[in-house]
């Protein structure tokens, strides 16, 4: 970590190809390890939106993977890169891919769920709508508008506002979210 405190340095860090390693750490077994990767990914992501877009995509990877420590590994990273980088919230959301966060709605770790409707909320946009509709995002959307926690149901409500935006696509994603039953708790 102390290797990343110079923006050169950080710089030549993700320059180099060292930040897959790194995010790679994150699922490895040994605590030690894992703590020594997470203190330097927050170090290299500290106010470089280059870096924090591409460590957010290499930690959506590890909050998709199929084995749920790995998950909850990656998704504490990814609310950590939140939680550190407030100026860099839109950058962070829009870095994962519409089909694996619409894939996140699904786990079994709160953690992934929830950092996957907060990024979900916050990127749907006209190019990746029929990503989340094709790939199941409405019904996991609809179910969390029924959750007691008001921000959980705030974000789904945004969320799938953005789906039912104007246009072709939007329309579709209003016909789904009729059919998953959405109209009604809204």
């Amino acid at each position: 970590a102390a290797l990343a405190e110079t923006g050169e340095t950080r710089a030549a860090i993700a320059r180099e190809g060292s930040l897959a390693p790194l995010t790679q750490l994150l699922a490895c077994e040994d605590a030690t390890a894992r703590t020594h990767a997470a203190a330097c990914i927050s170090k290299l992501a500290s106010g470089d939106s280059g870096i924090q877009t591409q460590i957010t995509t290499q930690l959506i990877a590890l909050a998709s993977d199929a084995r749920e420590g790995v998950q909850a590994r990656g998704a504490h990273a990814l609310w950590a890169l939140v939680r550190e980088a407030p100026q860099a919230h839109d950058a962070i959301a829009k870095a994962g891919s519409a089909e694996a966060l619409t894939q996140m709605l699904s786990s079994r770790v709160a953690a992934a769920r929830g950092f996957a409707l907060w990024a979900l909320s916050r990127a749907i946009n006209e190019a990746n709508q029929p990503v989340v509709v094709d790939n199941g995002g409405v019904p996991p959307l609809v179910a969390l508008l029924g959750e007691s926690h008001l921000a959980t149901r705030a974000q789904a409500a945004s969320a799938l506002a953005r789906l039912a935006a104007d246009g072709a696509e939007g329309r579709r994603a209003q016909a789904a979210i009729r059919m998953a039953g959405g109209v009604a708790p809204l």
